[in-house]
């Protein structure tokens, strides 16, 4: 049995014993518990010192995953969702096959699998791809003719990870559908983000020098992106 701190007794610890050379502390974000990678023949007085030492990141990890669990959509009737500051209604029926369709300020699917969060997800993220390709592309366009560069391939993806990618020798770029849940402001900085890799393949002072010509406020602006878990 574990010692721990007073602020952790009350949390699920998974301790399993493998062939490694080290100690491996992770908050599991499906159901919140510690899981702990232990080498064999490891004693647990050394497990009890690092989750001492460890102390405020666990809680903080803790604490960051129920927030996400919190505000994590279930693909409900009645849930908010929204394309940069225009927010809408999700209205979820019961159908003998899958369709979509935005009318009234309201998305509304029609699936086989009404109860189905992961199928209903899927089909959202399909139409925000969809939307991706009109609304990203039009800005893309505009940043384009801005910086006067050219390109020869963009796609929209939904990434867990990226916001954005740009592939410098074949000179395409890859977006992520996922910007459309931001502000615009973030998206455009996204954008031109990737668009300055065309001139800078890197990270460099003078990438950022050439952002900031066509994005005075692009420090700002870069903050104001949340990923998603």
């Amino acid at each position: 049995m574990l010692k721990l701190p007073e602020s952790l007794k009350n949390i699920k610890i998974d301790i399993k014993r493998k062939k490694i050379k080290s100690i491996i502390l992770k908050v599991n974000k499906t159901t919140e518990e510690l899981q702990i990678s232990l080498p064999e023949g490891v004693p647990l007085t050394l497990v009890e010192n690092m989750i001492v030492r460890k102390e405020k990141w666990i809680i903080d990890s803790l604490s960051k995953v129920k927030t996400i669990k919190k505000n994590r959509l279930e693909y409900k009737t009645g849930e908010i969702l929204n394309i940069f500051e225009k927010k809408f209604l999700l209205v979820i029926t019961e159908s003998d096959r899958d369709s979509i369709l935005f009318r009234d300020n309201k998305l509304y699917i029609f699936t086989k699998h009404p109860n189905d969060r992961d199928y209903k997800r899927d089909i959202v993220n399909y139409w925000y791809r969809e939307q991706g390709k009109t609304i990203l592309g039009e800005i893309l366009k505009n940043y384009l003719q801005l910086t006067k560069k050219k390109i020869n391939k963009f796609t929209i993806k939904t990434l867990k990870r990226n916001w954005g990618s740009c592939e410098v020798y074949k000179k395409n770029i890859n977006l992520n559908s996922e910007l459309l849940k931001q502000s615009r402001k973030f998206a455009e900085y996204v954008v031109l983000h990737e668009i300055a890799h065309l001139e800078h393949p890197n990270h460099s002072k003078n990438f950022y020098n050439y952002v900031a010509k066509f994005m005075p406020d692009w420090k700002e602006r870069s903050k104001l992106g949340r990923m998603e878990n």
